[in-house]
């Protein structure tokens, strides 16, 4: 599996969309764990 950087704290905010299109609302939390080879996983 390959893997990317992602910068959690950007997420904050952004539009979310249903599966048409349609914004249904936003990102208020992010919530993860880091775990010993230093990738997150969430909880």
């Amino acid at each position: 599996m390959a893997t990317c950087e992602i910068h959690l704290q950007l997420l904050l905010g952004k539009r979310v969309l249903d599966s048409t299109g349609k914004p249904i609302g936003h990102i208020e939390e992010v919530r993860a764990h880091k775990v010993k080879n230093g990738l997150f996983k969430n909880i």
